[in-house]
């Protein structure tokens, strides 16, 4: 019975598997402190971003929390708050209840670094604000070395979209110039640091879908985090069974999804392999599938175990190496390695 109330949460964004999959973190629970390296993240030092609501949802950053908690691990999370890492970028994330805003910063070494990061940020805050009916969330861009004085972001595209180069701000009674480029720079994910033009490229979001077994839920989360940015750039949209609403049929909504899915993701570990439902069933639908040209099956390696005469073994794996991610000494780079990996495919079948 407790394992029907916590999956159900969990399929509610309401908590996660914490340590191991008997023990589950509800963030609507965590302290209400907020720790003391928050005080690390300087505004001016930043690259900031923040979201104004007529009305701040008191689950709003919980849900959060839930959706991020691969990227906050060992570090600090708290009722309103969370901090969030992802490979060389850290990231604060806070609501003010009392402005009802939402405030994001972001630390890096590269501009590019910072870049992703928000990006993932922004995709995830995107996924919560569509479920949230009547929400009508502001994005705001803040005004470096003004912080607490912001744009809406959508104004300043607009401009940019007309051909408006620079705008005028008054600022403690100060009539500021801005350029819209530099305001946009790392916050619009039309930027260089983020994405090549995809030229000859058609339109389209390409559908992915997950296979794995549900021992191997924490390594879906971290794979899912770090091919957000894909689905930010509206390259694909995905879907694993923990998406399926209660009171749905659950054989069929993953048959259904299943066979709607362009690039189908093969999650291989030695449970996947015990597993018939994932082996004997997904995975033979799945490459049925891909032999009739119908969908792409691409097996990640994410834990060792000997797949070297599985049926997929003919097919292009990742990470390149063939060497599982929780076998990196940098998991990061693993996952990196994946996502471009990836990132190659959906071109190759977008230029088809």
């Amino acid at each position: 019975m407790h394992s029907f109330i916590f999956d159900l949460m969990k399929k509610f964004e309401l908590c996660f598997s914490y340590f191991d999959e008997y023990r589950y973190l509800i963030p609507e629970l965590l302290d209400k402190q907020e720790p003391e390296e928050t005080a690390t993240f300087v505004a001016n030092e930043c690259l900031n971003f923040q979201y104004d609501y007529p009305i701040l949802p008191e689950g709003l950053l919980p849900r959060f929390i839930v959706r991020t908690h691969t990227l906050s691990e060992g570090l600090f999370r708290w009722r309103s708050g969370v901090i969030l890492k992802f490979g060389q970028s850290k990231a604060l994330v806070k609501a003010d209840a009392e402005d009802k805003k939402v405030n994001i910063h972001v630390t890096g070494k590269t501009a590019r670094q910072r870049c992703e990061l928000l990006g993932i940020i922004r995709s995830d805050f995107d996924r919560i604000h569509y479920d949230i009916p009547n929400l009508n969330p502001q994005a705001m861009v803040p005004i470096p070395d003004h912080y607490g004085i912001a744009i809406p972001y959508e104004d300043l595209v607009i401009m940019e979209q007309e051909g408006i180069k620079e705008m005028q701000k008054v600022v403690n009674k100060k009539v500021l110039n801005l350029n819209i480029e530099d305001l946009l720079t790392g916050v619009d994910l039309k930027d260089p640091f983020i994405t090549e033009r995809l030229d000859k490229i058609r339109d389209g979001v390409l559908r992915l879908f997950y296979v794995y077994s549900h021992k191997d839920e924490q390594l879906r989360d971290e794979l899912e985090n770090h091919l957000k940015l894909l689905e930010r750039r509206k390259l694909i949209t995905s879907w694993h069974d923990m998406k399926i609403q209660p009171g749905s049929e659950r054989h069929e909504k993953i048959n259904e999804n299943l066979n709607q899915a362009d690039i189908i993701l093969l999650l291989i570990s030695a449970d996947f392999i015990a597993s018939d439902y994932c082996y004997d069933i997904e995975m033979q639908h799945a490459l049925e599938r891909h032999n009739n040209n119908e969908a792409h099956v691409i097996p990640i390696i994410v834990r060792d175990v000997n797949w070297g005469n599985a049926p997929f073994a003919e097919l292009q794996v990742l990470p390149t190496n063939r060497k599982a991610v929780k076998s990196w000494l940098d998991r990061d780079e693993a996952w990196r390695n994946v996502s471009e990996g990836l990132e190659k495919v959906i071109k190759q079948i977008k230029l088809t």
